[in-house]
């Protein structure tokens, strides 16, 4: 009976082995569309990890969010929804998105800054805890584009962190 499950387990790694072995996925890298958007600029903060920082908790203070398409010919077309969430690594965050802009933004580039003051994040609704409007709270934002083909894209969420002076 032991020498039947240690063949049985042997076998088993040799499958799951065999498999990990595969060109289609290998379970230890990122699989990356032909055309992807990109986030270049971001900074490293311990409370936001990779992100785009400013200073000032102000409602004047502004924020940009940097794009860049990469890989093929396409372009931005434009922006057709922005949707954000406030978040604090140590109080947690809200878990639904608001829309924060749902006007077409029209762009017809492979880059695009995405600037916006505080008092537009504020005002959405992406705060969804009183406790979260202050200094140093992250908004988590997810971009929905039309590329030059007609396609649309939803990119991952890119977080911006509003730090205290």
């Amino acid at each position: 009976m032991k020498n039947i499950l240690t063949i049985l387990f042997i076998t088993g790694l040799m499958t799951l082995t065999s498999c990990l072995e595969s060109d289609d996925f290998d379970g230890l890298t990122d699989s990356k569309p032909d055309v992807a958007i990109m986030f270049p600029g971001r900074e490293y903060d311990q409370q936001v990890g990779l992100g785009f920082i400013t200073n000032g908790y102000e409602p004047t203070t502004s924020i940009t969010y940097s794009m860049e398409v990469e890989g093929g010919d396409l372009e931005i077309e434009s922006i057709l929804l922005v949707e954000a969430r406030a978040g604090d690594v140590n109080i947690g965050g809200c878990t639904a998105y608001a829309v924060v802009e749902d006007q077409e933004i029209t762009v017809n580039s492979r880059t695009y800054d995405y600037t916006r003051n505080l008092d537009l994040f504020t005002a959405s609704g992406a705060i969804c805890n009183p406790v979260l409007d202050k200094a140093d709270t992250y908004f988590e934002v997810i971009f929905t584009l039309r590329m030059s083909n007609g396609e649309q894209i939803v990119t991952m969420p890119v977080r911006g962190l509003f730090k205290s002076s």
